[in-house]
């Protein structure tokens, strides 16, 4: 595709097409040895928040390395689970919103914008184990695996957009802001 473009339009249709060729890297997947090196740390760190969080607030709830038991059920915080897919995600569509909405923003707001994708991602995943935990819990084990934990999926992406575009928001009104304070 690269020397194609370079044939047809020389480097300055290679300059001009400098995003498309860098979005194309979230197409290649991540090596194995990668992923599993991730995802055993995020899928411990989102057991412990969700078993502390739910146990605060008085549901029976244990936890064994990344098993949950929640009452009379046990769940697995499989490597799915870990949230890694879901940073993957918001980060392609992140990058696609800053390179779309907010290249035209200060440079801070965008870093600050990028800087969020992975804690966001890990929030919104925590947010949707403990839907399934308490699903599972009060539903029962075929809800908490039937059709609402697919759903709980597309909820904890819809969560992560909105937090990821509401700071966004929140970023603009600030450093508009500043700059309103600056001119004056």
């Amino acid at each position: 595709l690269g020397a194609a473009l370079a044939w047809l339009g020389g480097t300055r249709a290679l300059r001009a097409a400098w995003f498309p060729w860098l979005y194309l890297l979230f197409m290649v997947p991540l090596p194995a040895t990668l992923v599993d090196a991730i995802t055993g740390p995020l899928k411990h760190a989102v057991s412990v928040l969700v078993v502390e969080g739910l146990h605060v607030v008085g549901y029976p709830i244990a936890r064994s390395g990344v098993m949950i038991t929640v009452g009379a059920y046990q769940l697995l915080v499989a490597d799915a689970c870990s949230g890694l897919n879901s940073m993957f995600s918001l980060a392609a569509l992140g990058t696609l919103f800053i390179h779309v909405v907010a290249a035209r923003r200060k440079v801070a707001h965008v870093a600050l914008l990028v800087a969020s994708i992975v804690p966001i991602a890990f929030a919104a995943n925590v947010v949707r184990v403990v839907s399934l935990v308490l699903i599972t819990y009060h539903l029962g084990d075929e809800a908490g695996q039937g059709f609402l934990h697919g759903a709980a999926g597309i909820v904890l992406m819809l969560v992560a957009l909105s937090i990821f575009f509401a700071l966004d928001l929140l970023l603009a009104a600030i450093f508009g802001r500043r700059a309103a304070a600056d001119g004056a």
